[in-house]
């Protein structure tokens, strides 16, 4: 049992350590972030259906995240924001607390409006270096892939396809040796 369970209770006065169910303390940490009442709870309900234009802020060409260090990292830190916004969550509301909150709410809406996109930016630069590095223009690379999808071949284009595999494992090495020389 839990000791709050003892006190007298006080219709007059909300207990201070009321929380709702861990699956919605980020929510409720991201709703007292905000000073504005009518902010937080509208910011709580965006930060839920941010969720939904995530396919349309992944500017990326390159679909999937096994290719993507940077993105991995991200999704990780992201991942790690809202752990901390759920602990948070369940934290009273005084000030150290508050600023880690305002923090964390800042960085959750600014992993989907302005991290994703340009790291896909990034990702879309790093993968035209790798390709033009070997000669291709990045609508020959794209038909080439359709072709070897299809596989409408013959062997010498099997041949030239594998070269592409071996593109795409460079574009792969490019990005793990520029998010290296990041860390």
């Amino acid at each position: 049992m839990h000791s709050d369970n003892y006190i007298e209770a006080n219709s007059m006065q909300t207990p201070p350590s009321i929380v709702p169910e861990w699956y919605l303390l980020p929510f409720y940490a991201i709703l007292r972030s905000i000073p504005n009442k009518l902010l937080g709870v509208i910011s709580m309900f965006v930060a839920i259906l941010i969720l939904l234009i995530l396919p349309f802020v992944d500017t990326s060409n390159i679909k999937g995240s096994s290719f993507k260090p940077l993105f991995i990292l991200a999704f990780w830190i992201f991942a790690l924001n809202f752990l901390v916004l759920m602990w948070l969550g369940s934290c009273h509301v005084e000030p150290p607390f508050i600023v880690a909150g305002q923090i964390a709410t800042a960085y959750y809406f600014a992993h989907f409006l302005i991290i994703i996109p340009v790291f896909g930016i990034i990702d879309n630069v790093l993968s035209m270096i790798a390709i033009s590095s070997h000669g291709l223009t990045y609508e020959e690379a794209k038909v080439e892939k359709i072709r070897v999808e299809e596989g409408e071949m013959t062997e010498e284009e099997k041949i030239k396809a594998r070269e592409e595999d071996e593109l795409y494992e460079f574009l792969y090495s490019v990005q793990n040796h520029t998010f290296n020389h990041i860390r």
